[in-house]
Order: structure tokens, then C-alpha cells, then sequence
């Protein structure tokens, strides 16, 4: 798949315009993270594990989280031009799982909590991802039974990851148990 180009016109002005900055979200999220690294980045009033009150992370936190992630997801055998279909609820957990992916080329698939099994099949046939992201619960609704009956039917969906507690993960991999050790991560190059 090659790089899409823009009329150097369209480029020009919005370059010009601060628009296009030739940096990816990776890359963004590398810089706030060196110059205001204890600003607030996400606030995730769920609750966190083992507190009753929700999250708050600076910029810092998210940009190591996104970093361990990406380890984790390389070591598993995702990177660069794999899809992965990201169906979690507006968590803290969305951001860093999109950040991590983002770091290592792969492409995330956005799907909404709202959706079920005939939409996110189509979504993982149609893409051939590798992997799928969920919550273990969500609204009521049981995301690891969904994503047990698309993976049955998915052949290249290798990986299913549910953002919970390892004891909720349901015969999946829960995120906290992916691999976390340092590996050099390069942003692929800003389109434009």
C-alpha cells in the first residue's frame, strides 16, 4: 500500500497554517511527554483497580504506558501494517492501546462498544487484523464471548487482548500480562 500524496497547493497551506506539523501521534505524544511531562493528559473517572476513584495521567504516564504496550504488542507479533480492531469504551486504556499501536506501525481498527458480532466479524474479515481489543464488560455486555465466537470464525484474528484484570480476561490475554521489556521503537514517517 503505497503513501497517499496531496496537491503540493493543499500541502503548502497547511503547512503554512500549522495544520501539518510532519509529525505522527506517536511522535506527538513523545514530545508533550518530554516538555510537560507531569501535566494532565487523560482523566478516566472509571474506577481503577484496587481504587475506587478513576485515573488520572500526565503525559509521562501515558507516553511509558504506550511504550510498554508497543513492547508487548512486537513481542507478540504485531507491527508494522497489521490490523488490530480497537473496540474499547472511553477508558484510559483506548489511548494507550491506540498510542501503542501507533508506535509500531500497525493500524488500528476503530470499532464502538455499540457494535456486535456480525459488525466486528466483517470488520476483522475485512481487514485480516491480527488482533482485537476489548473490555472484559462493558454496559452489561460480555465482550470476551463475542470475541470467542469471531475469533472461531476469523483465521487471521491470532490475538484476542481485553483491557482487565488478568482474572477477568476470560481466556484471552489480558493487556497487563503482555511482555514489558524495552525494545527500540521508531514512529513510522508522517504522511505529507
Amino acid at each position: 500500500m503505497s503513501t497517499p500524496t496531496w496537491p503540493s497547493e493543499f500541502a503548502e497551506r497547511y503547512r503554512a497554517a500549522g495544520w501539518w506539523r510532519g509529525e505522527t501521534f506517536g511522535q506527538m505524544l513523545r514530545e508533550r511527554a518530554e516538555r510537560h511531562p507531569d501535566r494532565i493528559a487523560i482523566v478516566d473517572p472509571a474506577p481503577a483497580p484496587g481504587s475506587p476513584d478513576g485515573r488520572r495521567l500526565t503525559y509521562g504516564d501515558l507516553d511509558a504506558r504506550a511504550d510498554r504496550l508497543a513492547a508487548g504488542f512486537l513481542a507478540r507479533g504485531i507491527g508494522k501494517g497489521d490490523r488490530v480492531v480497537l473496540q474499547l469504551p472511553n477508558v484510559a486504556e483506548f489511548f494507550e492501546v491506540m498510542f501503542a499501536l501507533f508506535r509500531v506501525g500497525a493500524l488500528p481498527v476503530f470499532a464502538l462498544p455499540a457494535h456486535r458480532e456480525s459488525e466486528v466479524r466483517y470488520f476483522c474479515e475485512f481487514t485480516e487484523a491480527a488482533a482485537y481489543v476489548i473490555p472484559a464488560t462493558h454496559g452489561g455486555f460480555d465482550y470476551r464471548e463475542l470475541a470467542t465466537a469471531v475469533r472461531a470464525q476469523v483465521p487471521t484474528l491470532r490475538h484476542v487482548f481485553v483491557a482487565a484484570d488478568p482474572a477477568e480476561a476470560g481466556g484471552h490475554t489480558p493487556l497487563a500480562d503482555l511482555p514489558a521489556e524495552p525494545v527500540p521503537i521508531t514512529d513510522p514517517p508522517a504522511p505529507g
